[in-house]
């Protein structure tokens, strides 16, 4: 594979696609093996001589979610890895980054990798979503929080936790960039008719309020409805979103 990305760097997103089955494995050993491999990629890619700026990872929102996830896996050896292939794709997001800038004439700006590591990155969901937030196209924004609503009734508690996290911190650094918002409201409000996990239920109800903080207009009348129509949720939810 890293012959593969040497010879034609762009085909670094089909790459880690080829892993995806044993990502996703049910077996410890092989989203081991797998969640190495990715780790190994990215840190080849990030380093190699001949980095090529036309990298794109198009689906960005499905890796990043999927790393994410696995940084909160129970197996400490999975974590590890996981913390280590997304310290290393967000080295090469940001290398791609530095080459636009200096493409472009802009000053480059060389401390920030130093902010984050993959130590930072292990079991923090909050960190990671604020790391990547400002690579995602809007849609790939949008598509990320609805997967996000997607996995908050794991039975997994980490995995909901993690997913409900991830949610919450994109809304709060780019609440305003969502679209899709009431789609993404009237979800978050069938979903808190379920009994959600309680520290899910808490991070989604913060993740509600955020979205209402950028997008008052939008959000506000459709709770201040649901408040109408009675329910200590839909109460609750306009108070926070109000205040």
């Amino acid at each position: 594979m890293e012959a593969l990305v040497l010879e034609t760097p762009t085909w670094m997103e089909n790459c880690l696609e080829l892993l995806d089955r044993w990502l996703n494995s049910q077996r410890i050993h092989e989203q081991e093996r797998a969640m190495s491999c990715a780790a190994r990629i990215l840190d080849f890619t990030a380093k190699m001589d001949n980095f090529k700026m036309e990298i794109e990872f198009t689906r960005l929102e499905n890796l990043v979610m999927l790393l994410a996830k696995h940084c909160q896996d129970p197996a400490a050896s999975i974590r590890f890895q996981s913390s280590k292939a997304v310290y290393q794709l967000y080295c090469v997001l940001l290398r791609k980054k530095k080459m636009q800038r200096k493409t472009s004439g802009l000053r480059e700006d060389d401390g920030k990798i130093e902010v984050y590591s993959a130590n930072i990155f292990n079991q923090n969901t909050f960190e990671i979503a604020k790391a990547f937030a400002e690579f995602f196209t809007q849609t790939q924004l949008t598509n990320l929080v609805l997967m996000a609503e997607e996995d908050l009734t794991d039975s997994r508690a980490k995995v909901s936790v993690a997913s409900a996290q991830l949610m919450s911190a994109l809304m709060e650094e780019r609440g305003t960039d969502i679209i899709e918002v009431k789609e993404i409201v009237e979800n978050i409000l069938c979903l808190l008719r379920l009994q959600l996990e309680h520290n899910t239920e808490k991070e989604t109800l913060r993740a509600m309020c955020s979205l209402a903080g950028s997008n008052t207009h939008t959000v506000v009348p459709m709770l201040l409805k649901k408040r109408k129509a009675g329910g200590w949720r839909a109460e609750g939810l306009w108070c926070q979103a109000h205040m």
